[in-house]
């Protein structure tokens, strides 16, 4: 690369990108770290997890295929709620020029106010070579609505979140997404963060007990949900994670009534 290349910011030529480089956004913030090279990919979930785990997408639990005026007034409210948290999904929501929604689907729970969404959508992006690339993000928004406060159509109160892109890494054949923001709240009102791969492990399991008390028509409960980041419950947050993708609506209904047990709730 000459001296001019550097001085216009030239995008590199073919042969000075190093050979199965994977894109990824410029900058890149991870879990709440600065990572780079190889680093950035430590710390990755596969979207068919995502996807089967929790049964998004199924007409029979998630409101699909909406009209553009429904669909904007969802992406306003994500919007909104993601600015609240400083995500990056935020900023990337707030400009609509150079957003285009992929896919799309929320559940809304009338007597709780239980909530869940999840979008797909694409931005251009600089990557860490420099080129202007289509990233695809993912955002799982997991909460509590209370339609008696007219902020923005309900104020959401947020139980999970997570924003990342999504790529297929090296020696993968699937689709992963690499986690920009995991947010799970605790017991005393903050969040927990998880900052590895590992603890990754335990924020997804703590996203599958929410999403049985969202399914359910259960309170969520923090207290209980946040015990699976605790040392000895790595391996159930592992054995919970491995085995997501084995979910259809009949095992979740034996999980709801399992956790119902659980906590000496009646079976209804």
């Amino acid at each position: 690369m000459s001296i001019f290349d550097k001085f216009f910011g030239r995008t590199p030529k073919p042969d000075a990108i190093p050979r199965n480089a994977v894109s990824i956004p410029a900058e890149y913030p991870g879990l709440n770290a600065k990572y780079a090279g190889d680093d950035v990919m430590s710390a990755r979930f596969p979207i068919m997890k995502l996807l089967k785990g929790f049964l998004l997408f199924d007409q029979s639990m998630y409101q699909t295929n909406l009209d553009p005026r429904g669909l904007n007034a969802s992406v306003d409210f994500l919007a909104a709620t993601h600015n609240r948290l400083g995500t990056l999904t935020g900023k990337h929501l707030s400009n609509r020029e150079n957003l285009e929604i992929v896919d799309y689907c929320e559940a809304f729970h009338e007597e709780t106010g239980g909530y869940l969404s999840y979008l797909e959508y694409r931005v251009s992006l600089k990557d860490q070579f420099d080129r202007a690339v289509k990233f695809d993000w993912s955002s799982l928004t997991m909460g509590r609505i209370n339609l008696k406060d007219a902020d923005k159509g309900g104020l959401l109160t947020l139980m999970f979140g997570m924003t990342g892109f999504n790529t297929t890494p090296p020696g993968e054949h699937h689709i992963h997404i690499v986690p920009v923001d995991v947010l799970c709240r605790s017991g005393h009102d903050t969040f927990l963060a998880p900052t590895d791969a590992l603890s990754l492990s335990s924020g997804m399991a703590y996203a599958n007990q929410a999403f049985i008390q969202l399914a359910g028509g259960l309170e969520f409960d923090p207290v209980s949900n946040q015990t699976l980041f605790e040392e000895q419950r790595l391996g159930d947050a592992d054995t919970i994670c491995r085995h997501l993708e084995e979910r259809t609506m009949t095992s979740l209904d034996a999980e709801i009534l399992e956790y119902r047990g659980k906590m000496g709730l009646s079976p209804q």
